[in-house]
């Protein structure tokens, strides 16, 4: 509007020049007070009648991503009035605006009265991300005028962290008692009868003991020595590293997170059971379910789950075992090994819960804390798998041992 106003004013300046130049009998150029007049109208038009009632939309290609997908936003626009424009910007704004391949795209509509432009993203990060309003600016030739509409919309989309296809992952494959996991929610020794109990509520008519009931003690049900079951429980550890930070610490607990969504994944594709527990700024503890409704809710969380966490992997894991089901599967996931495991899993064992560490790791030798944790937890027993890559297929496939060459050699 500025620049308008010191077109007019010139205009209005050469026309005095002119005026009084004639009065005084002096020669003008007279081209020079006609330019500025048709310059000055020109303006004025663009002015009055440049993207007046125009109407701006917005449409993502989707809502929800999974990281690694490109997002496309198409922006559209339509011009109730037939008037030229010169040129056309639209610029994106909000704090994904920073993804996109090109914040703002440049146009030359001429009489057109609609037109779209479309823009995609390049590595959009797992996460919510927000786009906040679309800017269509428009304006004369000589750059004097710029007119603006603004579609004040906000729109987010849900980044879901990248799953990694897994073929073979001998948790849920293993067979125990000549029995696979694949059918039965429950498989149990059934040589492996350590004693009697009284019967519950909870228990199967196929579990008493009917030796033991008929002498007139009661229903008395049979006690396993193993027990296993369809329920996994995946720990994610999202407590916040002590100490100097780590400039690998992000991208091994972006591994974390990928790792245990594809592991998620895997099990829900067999019809298992599932639930997930996280330690971060608020621990959450999301129920065990199956289905794609349930894969979503956890996909959801693991979306937005950040290594904010201050409550140890073991105080969380302590309050939450007492919940679980007999027998269950515990995959702990974290990206450190050293007291907190230890202290996670003596609490598990203490519960007969079966436990598996990934224990996302480095190509880098491990410390001798690091190196005594891994030792003490095979000596109970517990798989423990290092994961120093993304290759989680080949990892799993080979039983751990592709997951740390270093540690392959304890």
């Amino acid at each position: 509007m500025k620049r308008f106003q010191g077109v007019l004013v010139l205009t209005l300046l050469t026309a005095a020049a002119y005026a009084f130049a004639r009065f005084q009998g002096g020669h003008v150029p007279w081209f020079l007070f006609y330019a500025s007049l048709v310059i000055t109208g020109y303006v004025w038009f663009v002015q009055q009648f440049t993207l007046s009632g125009a109407e701006i939309t917005r449409t993502l290609s989707a809502n929800q991503i999974t990281q690694g997908e490109q997002l496309r936003i198409l922006v559209s626009y339509r011009l109730r009035k037939p008037s030229p424009l010169s040129w056309l910007i639209i610029r994106h704004y909000g704090e994904a605006a920073a993804f996109l391949e090109e914040d703002r795209q440049v146009d030359f509509p001429g009489w057109k009265r609609q037109g779209r432009g479309e823009v995609v993203t390049y590595r959009l990060p797992r996460g919510r991300h927000r786009f906040d309003g679309v800017e269509v600016s428009s304006g004369d030739l000589f750059g004097f005028v710029e007119k603006k509409r603004i579609l004040d919309k906000r729109e987010e989309v849900l980044v879901f962290p990248r799953i990694h296809p897994i073929r073979f992952w001998s948790a849920i494959h293993e067979r125990k008692a000549g029995r696979s996991l694949s059918t039965p929610r429950i498989s149990e020794d059934v040589t492996a009868v350590v004693g009697v109990r009284d019967y519950t509520n909870r228990d199967r008519l196929s579990r008493i003991h009917w030796k033991a009931s008929a002498r007139g003690q009661g229903l008395k049900v049979k006690e396993f020595e193993q027990q296993v079951t369809h329920d996994l429980l995946f720990v994610l550890d999202c407590c916040m590293e002590e100490g100097s930070p780590d400039p690998d610490q992000s991208v091994r607990f972006e591994r974390a997170v990928s790792l245990t969504a594809s592991l998620i994944h895997h099990a829900m594709e067999r019809r298992l059971i599932a639930g997930l527990l996280t330690n971060g700024h608020t621990p959450c503890s999301l129920p065990m379910g199956r289905g794609q409704e349930h894969l979503l809710r956890l996909l959801r969380h693991l979306a937005e789950v950040r290594a904010d966490g201050s409550f140890p992997l073991d105080e969380v894991v302590a309050q939450q075992v007492s919940r679980l089901s007999r027998g269950a599967k515990v995959v702990l996931i974290s990206t450190r090994l050293g007291e907190d495991a230890r202290k996670a899993v003596a609490h598990l064992s203490h519960f007969r819960m079966q436990v598996e560490y990934c224990w996302i790791n480095t190509e880098e030798p491990p410390t001798t804390a690091e190196t005594a944790c891994y030792t003490q937890l095979r000596q109970w027993g517990v798989h423990c798998v290092p994961v120093p890559h993304d290759g989680f297929n080949e990892i799993f496939r080979g039983g751990g041992s592709h997951g740390g060459k270093h540690m392959a050699n304890q």
